[in-house]
């Protein structure tokens, strides 16, 4: 089952310099996880932030001090642990005032493809899974913090790193079954740098969603062929030129028709689920609403082009 989560991405700078280097309070440097973004509240799966179940997620934490990066918490796991989000290690709160870089991401599994060189920002190199069930909603945050006498909790705000679609069949089309949904030309794998975002994409490929939903006209509302609580997640990206959805549909007499229509230049916004509304008129023509909302709003942002 793909897990639909909350992720946060934290900055921090790697240097030669130890730890054990910094003089240190004695004030434990822990975090806090933002709910702020957090999936849909009917999703099969959300990230747990609470209670001994709690996913961990990695952070790096990385300061300025006399012009000199310091790496304070190296890409170490974050854990709840005894009411607090820590990692195994503890990590205190330097006594200078400059300020601290963090950067978090989830999965933990992450850590295979994040790329750090000190003066630059972190970097995440992925490729989304094509099998709907190996998608995990992977998550990032950045947080800048200048310490104090009051330090103690990092606040982290997660966001989704990828796009999520989900489709839903027009009350007024014309019933038959719905056998599958291909979307053809788009990027599948990038370069996440944290505080910017994706770029450098890469690997065009095609997706295939098999519904076989039947439809009826006795339907009162849009009829949903692939839920909303769970997404086929995608790289963010603006579709190129080519790109078509192709959906095969079967008629009331068993007769399947091959219908497609152009999505060059539709975009699929990082953090944002994007709807297909599918709409057969006739068994000669294709219509598709693309509407656009936040991941975390009960109620769309509607953004709608129409593409026959």
């Amino acid at each position: 089952m793909k897990k639909i989560f909350f992720l946060a991405i934290i900055g921090i700078l790697i240097t030669s310099c130890s730890n054990d280097e910094v003089q240190q309070t004695d004030k434990k440097i822990a975090f806090s996880p933002s709910v702020g973004v957090l999936s849909r509240a009917d999703l099969k799966s959300v990230w747990v932030t609470e209670g001994d179940d709690a996913d961990a997620f990695n952070v790096l934490a990385v300061s300025e001090e006399a012009g000199s990066p310091v790496t304070l918490i190296n890409n170490e796991a974050v854990s709840y642990q005894n009411g607090l989000w820590q990692t195994a290690s503890k990590h205190y709160w330097p006594t200078y005032s400059s300020q601290i870089n963090f950067y978090a991401y989830y999965p933990t599994s992450l850590s295979e493809v994040f790329n750090y060189n000190a003066g630059n920002a972190p970097t995440l190199t992925y490729a989304v899974p094509a099998a709907a069930a190996d998608q995990v909603d992977i998550l990032a945050a950045c947080a800048a913090h200048t310490p104090s006498a009051s330090s103690s909790v990092v606040g982290l705000e997660f966001n989704h790193m990828l796009s999520g679609l989900y489709f839903t069949y027009s009350a007024e089309g014309v019933a038959g079954t719905i056998k599958s949904i291909s979307i053809s030309n788009h990027y599948s794998a990038g370069t996440y740098t944290f505080g910017t975002g994706w770029a450098s994409l890469n690997t065009q490929r095609s997706l295939t969603l098999s519904p076989n939903v039947e439809v009826s006209l006795a339907e009162s509302a849009n009829k949903v062929v692939v839920p909303v609580t769970d997404p086929y997640l995608v790289m963010p990206q603006t579709l190129t030129d080519g790109s078509t959805i192709t959906v095969v549909f079967e008629d009331a007499k068993g007769v399947s028709h091959n219908l497609v229509a152009e999505l060059s230049q539709l975009e699929w916004p990082q953090g944002k689920l994007v709807e297909y509304v599918i709409s057969i008129s006739s068994l000669f023509e294709l219509n598709i609403t693309s509407t656009v909302q936040p991941w975390n709003e009960t109620v769309p942002t509607q953004v709608e082009v129409n593409v026959s």
